[in-house]
């Protein structure tokens, strides 16, 4: 029999997914699953560029999130009909093919809230699978997954969203039953933003908050003549300069910059600095921890002013998605020969080993507790470029609103506006780790040796 839209619920789903693999198990003719395949790379390389520097590149249908063409379905009394019809074309489609499954941990060892995740994937984007392995801490694929994503790239004939005018349904998810679908993309981003949506949820169960902010470390030497060891996160949407910040450094290409411009040698001010994460991260009360193992950061633009995404963009063990060559077939973040959409290219992603950035210590997690905060709004564009929060109250609601600017790599639609988005893990979770979010800015903001700078 046929199956019915009548018989998906958020819980059957699951099941039948189920069934359908035991099916074409005992038909003895399909490996209904790939169980982490350890040649990944070599099926990828078949339809990948290679660039002389050796690394490999990929390109996307898609060159963004599809956070418009997205809904999040909390409990079976939401899920309408046109998420039941996304459902049944996704078992329509996998029931006759094979999906490659990848385990993987978002969280170091050391963290509380480390995660096991789970990727479903069509077997025709083996690149998607193995560069998000790449990014991710590994997992024993024998043990049962803490989030489920079933990752779909082609198009299905997907339905409209009702209150949606000419948007189609591409990615549903299900925060409090730990899985999301993900259709008619092939942009890597969709993969890791499903996955870090869970996670969000996942350290607030934790005693955590998940924040959508880079993590870096260094020391500085006061005006006092002492030491002081900074732990600082940097929050701002896809695009807005969170990884140009939370990755930055000072060397020999920028000090000269800030000498020549206001007259300041900071050689012998900021040193042993160390690059955590560059995205999601796990905040708790006495420690800040890493999601990733590496970085997947949009790299058109960059130069050896940013030397250490630079530094890692130009190895050969990082793996590109929409970037370009110069005429010598090299890896080129010039943005000049991609288009997208009438556009030139504005999105250039690369998987960067963290490693490779030379500035990092080992570990993806903080030293000690959080000190320095640093919010992205659209100052540049509309505000003053930076002002200090010294009210902890005021800054949790400034933390709490989630004021931004719009990039293309978040959508066609609102690029340079101001953006409220505070969370990805909407919603219900929201107004919870925004409240875990305050409670951390308090523990630490009380601390006497550890004064709380908002903005810096």
């Amino acid at each position: 029999m046929p199956i019915t839209t009548g018989q998906i619920t958020i819980e059957s789903f699951r099941h039948i997914f189920a069934e359908l693999l035991r099916d074409k198990e005992a038909a003895g003719i399909i490996e209904a699953i790939q169980n982490n395949p350890d040649n990944l790379l070599e099926r990828a390389q078949h339809y990948g560029v290679h660039y002389k520097n050796g690394s490999w590149g990929w390109g996307s249908n898609i060159w963004h999130r599809s956070e418009a063409n997205t809904e999040v379905v909390a409990s079976e009394h939401e899920l309408k009909g046109h998420h039941r019809q996304l459902m049944l074309r996704v078992l329509e489609h996998i029931q006759g093919r094979p999906l490659i499954q990848v385990d993987a941990n978002q969280g170091s060892p050391e963290c509380p809230a480390q995660m096991h995740c789970r990727l479903y994937c069509d077997p025709q984007y083996p690149d998607i699978a193995y560069r998000w392995r790449q990014l991710c801490f590994p997992a024993d694929p024998s043990q049962d997954p803490d989030a489920v994503l079933f990752f779909i790239p082609q198009y299905l004939g997907n339905p409209s969203i009702p209150d949606r005018p000419g948007q189609m349904l591409q990615v549903i998810r299900f925060p409090n039953h730990n899985y999301t679908i993900c259709t008619a993309t092939s942009y890597q981003g969709e993969v890791k933003k499903a996955f870090l949506s869970h996670w969000i949820l996942h350290c607030y169960k934790h005693g955590g908050t998940g924040e959508h902010a880079a993590l870096r470390e260094f020391t500085v030497k006061t005006v006092r003549g002492d030491e002081k060891r900074v732990v600082m996160g940097v929050w701002g949407l896809t695009g807005s300069g969170k990884s140009s910040h939370g990755l930055y450094v000072f060397n020999e290409e920028t000090i000269p910059v800030f000498k020549d411009r206001f007259g300041i040698d900071l050689s012998g001010i900021v040193y042993n600095q160390a690059i955590k994460n560059d995205d999601v991260t796990g905040w708790f009360k006495d420690r800040v921890y890493g999601a990733e193992r590496g970085a997947w950061t949009k790299t058109e633009g960059v130069g050896r002013h940013q030397q250490a995404i630079y530094r890692a963009g130009m190895s050969a063990t990082a793996l590109h998605e929409n970037t370009e060559w110069d005429e010598a077939g090299q890896v080129s973040f010039a943005g000049e020969r991609f288009q997208y959409h009438g556009r030139l290219n504005q999105n250039a992603r690369s998987v960067l080993r963290l490693e490779d950035t030379g500035y990092f210590d080992g570990s993806v997690d903080s030293t000690g507790p959080p000190t320095t905060m640093v919010f992205i709004s659209p100052g540049y564009t509309s505000d003053y470029a930076w002002l200090k929060l010294n009210d902890i109250n005021f800054a949790a609601k400034v933390l709490a609103d989630g004021r931004t600017v719009g990039h293309p790599a978040q959508s066609q639609e609102g690029a340079g506006e101001t953006k409220y988005s505070s969370r990805y893990c909407l919603p219900g979770s929201a107004m919870r780790t925004m409240s875990h979010g305050y409670e951390i800015l308090c523990a630490n903001a009380l601390k006497p040796a550890i004064p709380l700078r908002s903005i810096k």
